[in-house]
């Protein structure tokens, strides 16, 4: 009897250490092979498996299930340092979105025994010493507001934060409710209304999903019109955000020592508003000054706003 008590407490305790699990993936587009070969060695240099999904090529019915923000299919070009609006730049943009969306709807019916799924874009630049730890920190430590129903974690946005946005904190970062995102779109003369200027949580690149959440997310994308993949952890309820440096965003232009062994050093270029699918990398030395030109975007129209005043 003793014995059949402690194996039953041993099993639990097996049970509560299992609960953080992580099974990783990332979205890669059917040509993007150079970006598939660079995060399977990020990947798997960190002993992880990786797990791949194949992006839309071609939309379907349920890709714009709530309808489309047809004046925000916007994106920013690295390659003419402007913002893009047209017929391809809102294939990409749904694309991304149904992509993660029939993604989301694979995980939740597989047989996977993790409770949590990190999604990456396949350009994300992982800091493979601290990811995994920070985010098993983030799962057993977070005590703020939505601690045990959080949906999705929106990991290392960049772009401004508004503090009133703070819901808790962990690993010594602050973790964001994300919400009335700022929103203008091309020729608009003025923000949405109800947009807030220090709201700019920027990039999808790793999203941290909450297994039994899932079918909650897919109700909202589905419910809501499609809109550009970043957005969705503010029209969430429980979407949270935070930012621990771990999986930078292929904007920020950094590396880390993981990157740079895995895949050479190169810097792959945002795609979206891309005329036709790109997966060629560029070298990161060229292309380092186009953060600073979207951050000129964002100042520019704040001085044109006041100016108007």
């Amino acid at each position: 009897m003793a014995r059949a008590i402690i194996s039953v407490a041993l099993l639990t305790a097996i049970g509560a250490l299992a609960n953080d699990d992580i099974e990783m993936w990332y979205v890669n587009v059917a040509d993007g092979k150079a970006r598939e070969k660079c995060m399977n060695a990020q990947l798997k240099n960190m002993d992880l498996v990786p797990h791949r999904h194949q992006a839309l090529r071609v939309l379907s019915p349920d890709c714009t299930a709530g309808g489309e923000k047809n004046a925000f299919m916007v994106d920013f070009d690295e390659a003419t340092k402007q913002a893009v609006q047209g017929a391809e730049t809102r294939q990409h943009i749904i694309s991304n979105w149904c992509s993660h969306k029939q993604l989301f709807s694979k995980l939740a019916a597989s047989n996977s025994t993790a409770d949590f799924f990190m999604v990456l874009e396949d350009d994300a630049v992982i800091d493979e010493e601290k990811f995994m730890p920070k985010m098993k920190e983030f799962i057993n430590d977070y005590k703020g507001d939505m601690a045990k129903d959080w949906q999705m974690v929106q990991v290392d946005f960049y772009g401004s934060s508004c503090k009133a946005h703070r819901v808790g904190s962990v690993g010594g970062k602050t973790v964001f409710k994300p919400k009335n995102l700022f929103k203008q779109g091309v020729g608009f003369k003025k923000p949405l209304k109800g947009s807030q200027e220090c709201a700019q949580y920027f990039g999808g690149q790793a999203l941290l999903v909450r297994r039994s959440e899932i079918p909650s997310i897919v109700e909202n994308m589905e419910q809501h019109q499609t809109v550009p993949l970043d957005w969705l952890p503010a029209q969430l309820p429980r979407g949270l955000a935070w930012k621990p440096n771990i999986a930078y965003n292929s904007r920020s232009y950094k590396t880390t020592k993981g990157f740079n062994k895995a895949c050479k050093g190169v810097h792959f270029e945002s795609n979206i508003a891309k005329a036709t699918p790109n997966s060629s990398p560029v070298p990161l030395q060229n292309t380092r000054h186009a953060l600073r030109e979207i951050v000129k975007l964002s100042d520019d129209a704040k001085k044109a706003r006041k100016n108007k005043h």
